[in-house]
């Protein structure tokens, strides 16, 4: 809920007379109405029911109308969708985002070869980590063995669950919590 209006996000399609609209829109207690067109594929998860800084994030699979490639993180400033000044999300992408202590956290997945990341997965490096958005940077906060499925704050940490069973080389399986 934001400002009395239900968000929803996800895989769906919206028809508004002859116009189709793709995978968001908002019920505001007696329609649906769609959260533009500038963006659309897969939005899979919503950084809970409230805002940073006056805006959403969403995290999925995203292209614009045009046909191009806009990473994993979008956000929606109540009229328009937006990226992000730096992505996010490698090859495998965004599993889920949460906001805590005023910042956007995303556990991402991606391949690498040779210290770069690359698109072909085939007999690569899988890294997968967690990586805090603080409006300007992305910055690391800790590398995980499997995926992490599922971020949520939790009086006063940010509760981390996926199949992991190590951190930074550390034997932490499958729960952890971040503190800043």
């Amino acid at each position: 809920m934001y400002k009395d209006e239900l968000y929803a996000w996800g895989n769906f399609t919206l028809k508004v007379g002859e116009k189709k609209y793709y995978n968001s829109a908002k019920w505001d207690g007696e329609k649906w109405t769609p959260l533009g067109d500038d963006y659309y594929n897969d939005a899979f998860s919503l950084s809970d029911s409230y805002p940073l800084n006056g805006e959403y994030y969403s995290s999925g699979q995203f292209n614009n109308k045009e046909g191009n490639y806009a990473h994993y993180v979008l956000k929606w400033n109540g009229t328009k969708w937006g990226r992000l000044s730096k992505q996010i999300g490698g090859t495998n992408g965004v599993s889920d985002i949460a906001i805590y202590n005023n910042a956007l956290f995303a556990a991402e997945s991606f391949f690498e070869q040779d210290n770069k990341i690359i698109r072909d997965n085939y007999d690569k490096k899988q890294i997968r980590s967690i990586k805090k958005w603080n409006g300007t940077e992305w910055t690391s906060c800790g590398a995980f063995d499997k995926p992490v499925q599922c971020m949520y704050p939790y009086k006063g940490e940010l509760i981390v669950t996926g199949l992991f069973t190590k951190i930074g080389g550390k034997e932490i399986k499958y729960m952890a919590k971040y503190k800043e």
